[in-house]
């Protein structure tokens, strides 16, 4: 009884966990997204970690925009965010940053710019 009780622990607590990320899109002319709420989204059970990533585009008109965006991702994901995001032409990014993290939560909006550690 011990032993079922036990695999059964260790199989909730390995297969079971799915992780909570923060889901938000901002930008300089967004309304910012509240920090005080727990994360609502649950991740799909094959996406391990939840991704920030801030970057810089300049604007034909010459103004720079900030944006930041936090969702759930794989680690493939992770590794090629800042890479994906300055290649693309039509975003003219001039800046990125990323952070990948696998805890609950820990990729929480600490204001635009700003990537949690």
């Amino acid at each position: 009884m011990k032993l079922l009780l036990l695999l059964s622990a260790l199989a909730l607590l390995n297969g079971g966990h799915c992780l909570h990320c923060y889901l938000y899109m901002v930008d300089d002319h967004e309304v910012q997204p509240s920090t005080n709420q727990p994360p609502s989204t649950l991740c799909p059970e094959d996406y391990t970690h939840c991704a920030t990533v801030a970057w810089t585009t300049k604007l034909s008109t010459g103004e720079h925009v900030s944006h930041q965006e936090g969702f759930c991702a794989t680690s493939s994901v992770c590794s090629q965010l800042c890479s994906k995001i300055l290649a693309d032409s039509e975003l003219k990014s001039l800046q990125c940053q990323q952070q990948c993290c696998s805890k609950n939560g820990c990729n929480k909006f600490l204001g635009l710019g700003k990537i949690p550690k």
